[in-house]
């Protein structure tokens, strides 16, 4: 039977199948009008209609459109960032004209869809996501909704096992729309390939091919980031062929790959954490069957999968002082780790002795310094004591789930990643009448990816949240001693300076905070403030005029600050406070 297509989004979903076996009225908004009277003409002839509505997620199709604009009227990397950044916050005003009073489907056309769509006497979508977001913005509830999605191959080759790009596929869409996307791309080190129908990209200049002639950038491809804002199909088939891919959220395609990596469409910062992600992943597979024909349950036993346990030597560098009790539990840690190959380098910055709780973990080793150091210079000597190909620090008052370094290195070795970050939980903890400290409290406050432009004024993770290739550490030339407080702020700025940071989303990871203010970060923040300008000296910038007055801001506020306030409040508080673990 004949696929009836009304608008170049609906030419473009009917081009995946060669044939079906009933006849299919697929519509966009531009195409509204026609549809509805092929409708009403399919009705009087005593036939079904099933009907298909292609209308892109409404918050993700106006950031695209507007992206272009960001382009054309903003000179400066910061002034574009900024604008995507109100783009992502729905609070962007275009010639003077807000975000939230903008749409890129004309109402009236909305009314014709909603009368279309009451004609069916099936809805035919591509993902359950996409039927749950028409029914939503038409406000209607259809008889029968059936799923299908097209299994017609792309014509493209698998990645080369070299690859080593990130292809943004877009062959459908023009340049201009292309844009968010692009500038959630352009930080990273590896080379950015461009596919899309048409329009290039001079400023910034990047390699943009049109798809005809996307063999080569297809083979070369670590990661392909799929830009089909509702048709799954790309994704699927590019996963198919072996590719890594990224995919927008709102198309549906983790229904038919699970695991795939999402990004919100509208947002910058998604963008480029879903490739992070990807590239700590292996690529995925598609599901057995990605043609079911109408909406069913099924049960489905869910197993997480079996997490590495062995592999290269990861180095743990623990630096301590007098603090014995939090040494022990910190070791215990890691000895409790999945990751069998690890050996912990402790380094006793010439505190009280802690030689019986080292001789207890089998894997640790102990450095003494003669005299104290400080933090700084101890983590250079543990990193020189270290055997391990992939390094990490882990203060003595922080601990590790026993995920930690399996989900790490597993990403790294995957790809032969440079460094890999995961999350960490905040445990907030309180001095007790007993002089010892107990648990009151969890957040999950230090859970981020690592940004290039944010790195400049943020610490986005805690100091254990990060592996590390011990190689890339001392080519980079160690941790900073001219940076005597923040060194391994210091240090995450010169990685992503350099090399690409893979993100693992877990919370791997335990950050200490106490309520009696003995936090380094808390008591010292006068230190702070002269460590910081220190990175913001070795770290110069040209051209980042926000950035820059925002490193200002904050060497300004911790000048002459004694103390920080405390970290915030738990979003899950005990009472009474639990013993410590």
């Amino acid at each position: 039977m004949a696929i009836l297509a009304f608008g170049d989004d609906a030419r473009a979903w009917a081009r995946r199948f060669d044939e079906m076996d009933e006849q299919l009225i697929i519509v966009d908004p531009t195409g509204a009008s026609s549809a509805f009277l092929t409708a009403i003409e399919t009705k009087k002839r005593g036939e079904p209609v099933l009907a298909a509505i292609a209308i892109d997620d409404p918050r993700s199709s106006l950031a695209w459109a507007l992206s272009g604009n960001v382009l054309n009227k903003h000179k400066y990397h910061d002034d574009r960032m900024q604008m995507f950044e109100e783009i992502a916050n729905h609070r962007a005003v275009i010639d003077g004209r807000p975000m939230a009073q903008m749409s890129t489907i004309d109402p009236r056309a909305l009314d014709t869809l909603r009368d279309f769509a009451r004609m069916a006497d099936v809805l035919v979508v591509r993902s359950w996501s996409e039927s749950t977001r028409i029914t939503r913005l038409l406000g209607f509830d259809p008889a029968e909704i059936r799923r299908i999605v097209s299994r017609k191959p792309l014509d493209l080759p698998a990645p080369r096992s070299d690859a080593g790009k990130i292809v943004l596929w877009a062959p459908e869409l023009q340049a201009p729309q292309l844009s968010l996307l692009v500038y959630g791309l352009i930080d990273f080190h590896m080379p950015l390939v461009v596919v899309c129908k048409g329009g290039t990209f001079r400023d910034p200049e990047l390699d943009v091919r049109r798809p005809q002639n996307a063999a080569d950038a297809l083979a070369d491809a670590l990661v392909v980031v799929d830009a089909s804002l509702s048709d799954p199909h790309d994704a699927i088939e590019l996963t198919r062929l072996g590719h890594r891919v990224v995919t927008p959220l709102p198309n549906g395609a983790q229904e038919y790959v699970p695991g795939i990596s999402g990004f919100l469409p509208w947002m910058r910062r998604s963008i480029r954490e879903s490739v992070q992600i990807a590239l700590a992943r292996p690529p995925s597979l598609v599901a057995p069957s990605v043609t079911p024909l109408a909406r069913g349950r099924g049960a489905a036993q869910i197993a997480a999968p079996a997490l590495r346990t062995r592999g290269p030597l990861t180095s743990l560098i623990v630096r301590t002082h007098n603090r014995p009790r939090f040494l022990e539990r910190a070791l215990g840690s890691i000895a409790s780790q999945i990751y069998r190959d690890v050996e912990a380098v402790v380094v006793n910055d010439a505190g009280e002795s802690v030689d019986e709780i080292v001789k207890r973990f089998p894997f640790a080793r102990l450095v003494v310094n003669e005299k104290n150091l400080g933090t700084t210079p101890s983590a250079n000597v543990g990193l020189r004591a270290a055997r391990g190909t992939y390094v990490g620090l882990l203060d003595d008052d922080d601990m590790l789930f026993p995920d930690h370094v399996a989900r790490l290195v597993d990403a790294m070795e995957r790809i032969g990643g440079s460094a890999a970050n995961a999350h960490a939980i905040t445990c907030y903890l309180e001095l007790t009448p007993f002089s010892d400290y107990a648990v009151y409290g969890y957040r999950v406050a230090l859970a981020r990816h690592i940004d290039r432009s944010d790195i400049y004024v943020r610490d986005p993770i805690a100091p254990m949240s990060m592996l590390m290739r011990r190689s890339v550490v001392e080519s980079l030339g160690g941790f900073d001693e001219t940076v005597d407080f923040a060194e391994d702020w210091e240090l995450w700025i010169r990685i992503a300076e350099h090399y690409d940071v893979q993100y693992v989303p877990f919370v791997t990871g335990i950050y200490s905070v106490r309520t009696d203010a003995t936090n380094t970060v808390v008591t010292q923040a006068a230190r702070f403030g002269t460590a910081f300008a220190r990175i913001v000296e070795v770290h110069p910038l040209v051209d980042r005029p926000q950035i820059d007055a925002m490193r200002q801001q904050m060497i300004d506020q911790h000048r002459g600050v004694d103390m920080t306030p405390r970290w915030g409040t738990p979003a899950i508080r005990f009472e009474p406070p639990r013993p410590l673990p």
